[in-house]
């Protein structure tokens, strides 16, 4: 088997992505632990300026998920032409995002039981969620649907993002297809501004026609870097970083600040999806950056970045708020990270065995039994996509 063999490429593809989350997830819980750090605020947003901010910027990290979610949607659904595909997308993404959401939440409610070092409220914004404790007659009424679960579980709105992206996106597929790519980018640039309040995920769908226009335009992407010179991919990659940090550098150099508080603004949201964007597509079509990605260990986390997602923010400030209080050094800090992240990989590990993978299965049943011949291949494992 070759390098230019297809299948093999495909599966290099496949665990570049895999890596992508992978990545992602590392920033994702770096900036939560970030958040406890007992440093002056104007330090916190010069940090998360910097070129050292990449590390742990957890909502550039979210950006790259949902550019991946529309890009492995439309592979997925593009391959499906056969009749009744809506039904059996919509119970894959189903299965895919709720049955892990639900563990989440049970196991965050299971974990806030019993007392804590300080009463809701008291801690910074982090450890005062994972202090509070939702009300049993309320939980079922959580449940019910992917969210943050009336405040248990602050990182689930990401999932309410990503169901309801799900259940608009074959009308995204739909319009691209009279259209043009570009007219579907235009469509979810201009969806950055809101038309109303309830309507606020629509901000995202930039990212996922992004993601489409990756998909489709996979050719031309890719042809186009296979041929660049190594200093242009270089170049590329060096504007994504800074894309991606673009907001955090504008906010602390007007203001002082992150920016956090403006995390949904056209100036936060568009630089950063362009900058997902661009590393998407290099992961995918460019080998150097394909095969970084691809290296077991990355790749091997993206595997179970979904349940890492899901778990992570529950079993740190559940470290913090039973066994350490708010009020860490920057050493106690890191070590609560260290420790967080091995007991979260191990945890993400039995979620992926137990409940995501039985899900995926079930999804590809239920498919089975709506009368499909053959399914198509679901989306890769990881962060749901």
């Amino acid at each position: 088997m070759t390098d230019a063999d297809p299948r093999k490429l495909s599966t290099e593809r496949e665990s570049a992505l895999d890596g992508l989350r992978g990545a992602g997830a590392i920033a994702v819980m770096a900036y939560h632990v970030f958040d406890f750090f007992p440093i002056h605020e104007g330090v916190r947003a010069a940090l998360l300026a910097s070129p050292v901010g990449v590390l742990f910027n957890g909502l550039g990290a979210l950006h790259v998920f949902f550019v991946l979610s529309g890009h492995v949607l439309a592979l997925s659904l593009g391959r499906d032409d056969r009749p009744a595909r809506l039904p059996r997308f919509y119970a894959r993404r189903l299965l895919r995002i709720h049955p892990p959401y639900v563990a989440a939440v049970l196991f965050a409610w299971v974990m806030t039981l019993g007392p804590r070092r300080f009463t809701d409220g008291q801690g910074p914004m982090l450890a005062s969620a994972a202090c509070f404790h939702l009300p049993a007659d309320l939980l079922p009424r959580a449940l019910m649907l992917p969210s943050m679960a009336m405040g248990q579980l602050p990182v689930g709105w990401s999932l309410f993002v990503e169901l309801a992206m799900s259940l608009l996106f074959p009308l995204l597929l739909w319009f691209v297809r009279r259209t043009h790519p570009l007219a579907l980018v235009a469509l979810g640039l201009l969806l950055v501004w809101p038309a109303h309040p309830r309507l606020g995920f629509l901000i995202f769908t930039f990212d996922f026609t992004l993601g489409i226009a990756v998909h489709l335009a996979s050719d031309r992407i890719g042809a186009a870097l296979v041929a660049a010179k190594r200093s242009a991919i270089a170049a590329l990659l060096v504007l994504a970083v800074v894309l991606l940090q673009l907001p955090y550098a504008i906010s602390f150099w007007t203001t002082g600040s992150s920016g956090m508080h403006a995390r949904y603004s056209p100036m936060m949201i568009i630089p950063m999806s362009l900058g997902a964007a661009i590393l998407v597509a290099a992961a995918i079509h460019r080998g150097s950056v394909r095969r970084f990605f691809s290296g077991r260990w990355i790749a091997g986390l993206g595997t179970i970045s979904f349940s890492f997602y899901l778990i992570h923010f529950t079993v740190l400030t559940f470290l913090v708020c039973r066994y350490t209080g708010y009020d860490l050094s920057a050493l106690s800090a890191i070590g609560v990270g260290v420790v967080a992240f091995v007991i979260s990989i191990g945890l993400s590990i039995l979620g992926y065995r137990f409940i995501e993978r039985p899900a995926m299965r079930a999804g590809s049943a239920m498919t089975r039994r709506m009368g499909a011949r053959r399914d198509p291949p679901p989306p890769a494992p990881g962060t749901p996509c």
